[in-house]
């Protein structure tokens, strides 16, 4: 089933960061960082299925700006040993969409963030397992002109700016309507492949479900906790489970809801996958399953 993530992380001086070493970890690339002297080269990874640095379309680039440079440039201008240096969007691709959609709808993402702020945009999509496609789009917080970084963008400036530049000061507004715009953009490329399938960027409770989100796992973690180590890092994971299971058993028909209102059909298949998402203990998934299936024949 088509999975809606979107969310961003602040990379900041105050936790260590740095811009430079973000661009090196997620484009595969050895890059130096003339700020602190690191060189920093990072183990090689499968799964990297594209790269490239999206600038602003109406910036006139008189020389080339390579991710060495527009990163060492993004480390210059700032002068705080605390500062924000770069924001790191993450967004699930659907995995129905070929590799070249996927990262077609990435760029078009990109595009429009850019065409919102005038920002520069690193991108990169990953595959990071057989079940997870992402982007990852690594965003300077200044705008871009072509010759230098210049003004703070809009979503990260202080809410003195934001009022002075006429727009809302709190950054939740802009944040609400790109979590909208990213869940019409992936429902308009599904359409376009010739999917059903649709996401939607409300909360469960606000779609009406009655269901706790899956927590989002790291990859290391997730891959340990496959192997059956480190349950202890999965926290709440229980609780999510009980709480999910009560309410499924309450309502067999939830499953079945929930994947309509995706625009998913409704099969063995898509209930098993949509049990999984919501419930971790094996067993009980497979309780739920027959439960769901059966149309609660069985409780």
């Amino acid at each position: 089933m088509a999975i809606y993530h979107l969310r961003t992380d602040r990379i900041t001086r105050r936790k260590g960061q740095s811009a430079v070493a973000s661009a090196a970890y997620y484009a595969d690339e050895p890059l130096t960082d003339h700020r602190t002297g690191l060189h920093h080269v990072m183990p090689p990874r499968t799964g990297l299925l594209h790269r490239e640095i999206v600038f602003p379309s109406g910036a006139c680039v008189a020389t080339p700006w390579d991710r060495q440079r527009l990163w060492n440039a993004v480390e210059a201008r700032e002068k705080r040993k605390d500062s924000l240096v770069a924001l790191l969007w993450f967004v699930a691709l659907p995995q129905e969409l070929s590799i070249a959609d996927a990262a077609g709808l990435a760029r078009s993402f990109a595009d429009a963030l850019i065409k919102r702020w005038g920002c520069v945009i690193d991108l990169t999509v990953r595959d990071t397992s057989s079940q997870n496609r992402v982007g990852y789009l690594l965003t300077t917080t200044h705008r871009f002109d072509g010759n230098f970084l210049g003004e703070q963008i809009d979503f990260v400036a202080n809410a003195q700016i934001r009022y002075n530049r006429g727009i809302e000061t709190s950054q939740r507004s802009d944040l609400l309507a790109i979590r909208s715009l990213w869940a019409e953009m992936v429902n308009a490329a599904l359409a376009a492949a010739g999917f059903s399938a649709r996401v939607d960027h409300r909360s469960l409770k606000d779609q009406g479900f009655n269901l706790i989100p899956q927590s989002h796992l790291g990859s290391i973690v997730a891959r340990r906790t496959r192997r059956g180590e480190d349950m202890d890092n999965k926290t709440g994971s229980v609780d999510r489970d009980i709480y999910n299971a009560k309410q499924i058993m309450k309502q067999p028909d939830l499953i079945r809801r929930l994947l309509e209102s995706r625009g998913e059909p409704f099969d063995a298949q898509s209930a098993r996958r949509a049990i999984d998402r919501y419930v971790d203990d094996a067993p009980l998934r497979e309780e739920l399953y027959q439960l769901v299936i059966s149309g609660g024949e069985h409780r």
